[in-house]
């Protein structure tokens, strides 16, 4: 519910058009994106196109083992971070 509303209200203000709005799990481990959960759930990042999949997505992230290459076993997801949406022009690994 507190994503549903930090979705709706702060990250996007009621009346104005909805900003995409990225919310990914907060793990220390590389791949989050192609990672699975262990209850099936798949990848710890993930795009929200309206208000409603903010509390679907974080309640089957949060208190959930996500496993990654590098961490086989899984980590336990206690938080999610939650950001809007940006296209980058470039993109470099430094």
């Amino acid at each position: 519910e507190d994503a549903e509303n930090i979705a709706s209200n702060i990250m996007n203000k009621p009346g104005e058009p909805w900003k995409d709005v990225v919310i990914k799990a907060q793990v220390l481990s590389g791949g989050r994106g192609l990672g699975t959960f262990k209850n099936g759930f798949k990848g710890g990042v993930h795009m929200l196109t309206e208000a409603g999949q903010a509390k679907d997505y974080a309640q089957s992230m949060l208190g959930e083992f996500l496993v990654t290459k590098q961490a086989p076993n899984g980590i336990l997801c206690n938080r999610v971070f939650m950001m809007e949406r940006v296209d980058p022009k470039v993109e470099m690994y430094l």
